[in-house]
């Protein structure tokens, strides 16, 4: 959901600048673009335009979507090539690479002149299962870049102890709006059933196998609950027939990718949000899944697992129930106690938003970035 038709270099939106003496020159390295599931990308363009700085982005794949509200009102201050740069425009002041698998890709154009400090962000499987597959995948990379900005302390502390030197290692979380995902007071919901929401792309490591057998220990006991899941992904056909294997079909809905706006009302109108992540059969893990935040933000009490930095963000009891990976019957257990105890949910809602705001929310971690660029930039 971002843009019209592409030509080699698009413009956008009238120019957001505010005054720092800091101004850098700034290349975005991204796999495909515009991509509304990355919004923390997103977030990190409009946040550092807003800050003074210069943005290109260059990206390996176009994507379908046509638009993008967040970037509608940077027009003329981005611009966005595909598979190459132009000849004139090698020189940056910070090469921001968005994941750690696309390093070969940005070795191969530094070899080819592309020049400027190199920060190389660490978001999932490409420091998971990647490196499980292979611990010195990125040996030559590490050397011959600047900083590593992983999303979590676990993962900061994977690369350690695989031998990556630590004073090169920051955790820079990924942000969420929360002024976007901010729950509505004294709206009238839309549907009588309690609701239990899960926002997440359908692959392995988000746990969606798990969530339905839950479901299946709860539709036996309760009768006015629905599960609505938001997103799309290689093992949606098999999801869903295992939903009806299950039993539990009539009361799920797999209603596909949506908006970001969507999304957002979706969240409005849930009670429960629910995200089973677990470490897959290839070792893939998530960091920290920007939807666990976002439902947090809009003070939804959650359902997660101890996996991967989750439990960075989840303190049990108190900002959220977190249960062991790959437990069906905990997950339920955990959905039933939040289903009997109206008062919990929402003070743990309360409590979610509270640390998201803390920690995650978009002028924090943009403040973060611009000052580590900045001072990456000084050295």
């Amino acid at each position: 959901m971002c843009f019209t038709r592409y030509t080699m270099v698009i413009l956008f939106g009238p120019l957001i600048f505010s005054s720092t003496v800091d101004a850098l020159n700034i290349l975005f390295l991204v796999g495909k673009f515009p991509y509304a599931n990355q919004m923390y990308i997103i977030n990190q363009i409009t946040g550092l335009i807003d800050r003074g700085h210069t943005v290109t982005v260059l990206s390996q794949k176009r994507t379908t979507e046509e638009y993008c509200d967040a970037l509608t009102p940077y027009a003329h201050a981005l611009r966005v090539h595909y598979n190459q740069l132009p000849h004139d425009q090698k020189n940056f002041d910070v090469l921001l690479c968005q994941m750690a698998d696309l390093g070969e890709w940005l070795l191969r154009l530094k070899a080819d002149g592309l020049t400027g400090k190199t920060v190389i962000f660490c978001r999932g499987w490409d420091v998971s299962s990647v490196l499980m597959q292979d611990p010195h995948r990125y040996d030559t990379l590490f050397r011959q870049t600047d900083l590593w900005l992983p999303v979590c302390d676990y993962f900061r502390r994977r690369l350690i102890s695989l031998g990556y030197a630590s004073d090169k290692i920051t955790v820079l979380g990924s942000s969420v709006d929360c002024a976007q995902f901010k729950r509505k007071l004294h709206t009238t919901k839309q549907h009588e059933a309690l609701r239990l929401v899960t926002v997440a792309r359908m692959v392995p490591q988000k746990g969606i196998d798990d969530a339905l057998p839950a479901l299946s220990y709860l539709f036996k006991q309760y009768h006015n609950i629905e599960y609505i899941f938001i997103g799309g992904g290689i093992l949606k056909s098999k999801l869903q027939e295992r939903a009806r294997r299950l039993g539990v079909e009539p009361f799920v809905q797999f209603v596909g990718q949506q908006t970001h706006d969507q999304i957002v009302d979706w969240l409005q109108d849930a009670d429960i949000y629910i995200q089973p992540s677990k470490t897959s059969a290839l070792q893939a893990q998530e960091g920290i899944p920007n939807a666990l935040k976002e439902a947090m933000a809009m003070e939804l009490p959650v359902v997660s697992t101890y996996h991967a930095g989750i439990p960075e963000l989840i303190e049990q009891g108190v900002s959220g129930l977190l249960v062991q990976e790959k437990n069906a019957r905990a997950i339920s257990e955990a959905i039933t106690y939040l289903i009997e105890h109206k008062k919990e949910r929402v003070d743990l809602g309360r409590a979610a938003r509270k640390k998201v705001m803390q920690l995650y929310d978009i002028d924090l971690i943009n403040d973060q970035l611009d000052a580590l660029l900045i001072s990456l930039c000084k050295e």
